[in-house]
């Protein structure tokens, strides 16, 4: 704006859109925007202020593979970075189709468990590199919040909605 960045933060629902700009991207932003009493699910980035927010959320699927195709973007990629990226777009794709099939209640927490497994291997995966490293500490610390999806159909993997 003018020359100097500023962030624009996008809350949106079935029915509303809210762009919110400022000049920072502090987290007096996620903590305002959404009501304090905001029952619904927010599906957003890594960025730890919405962390902060009292109620459920739904991580980002494409910036977690973003972060990990930018790994094999290098000139000499070391094969521990493509086998993490292609893991993880594979996760994501069979999330996809899973939610295209909306099974009933009673089979989602199976599907839950099959998919909490799946990213646990992740997790439990001896790396070598630091930035894997990084990665499957990322995934642990917001495992559950990348399988919302599962349990709420209606919920995006991910943000690019907004």
């Amino acid at each position: 704006m003018d020359g100097i960045n500023w962030w624009t933060w996008i809350f949106r629902t079935e029915k509303d859109i809210i762009y919110h700009s400022k000049r920072s991207r502090g987290g007096q932003v996620p903590k305002r925007i959404p009501r304090k009493d905001y029952k619904g699910i927010i599906v957003s980035d890594d960025y730890t202020e919405y962390n902060r927010l009292k109620c459920q959320k739904q991580a980002c699927w494409v910036h977690l593979i973003r972060k990990a195709r930018d790994l094999t973007e290098k000139k000499k990629p070391h094969p521990e970075h493509i086998k993490l990226h292609m893991t993880l777009q594979r996760i994501f794709h069979e999330i996809k189709e899973y939610q295209n099939k909306t099974p009933p209640p009673q089979q989602r927490q199976r599907y839950y468990q099959f998919f909490e497994g799946k990213l646990q291997k992740v997790i439990r995966n001896k790396y070598k590199t630091s930035m894997s490293k990084m990665i499957a500490k990322r995934i642990k610390r917001r495992l559950f919040q990348y399988l919302t999806c599962i349990q709420e159909p209606d919920i995006s993997p991910h943000n690019n909605p907004a």
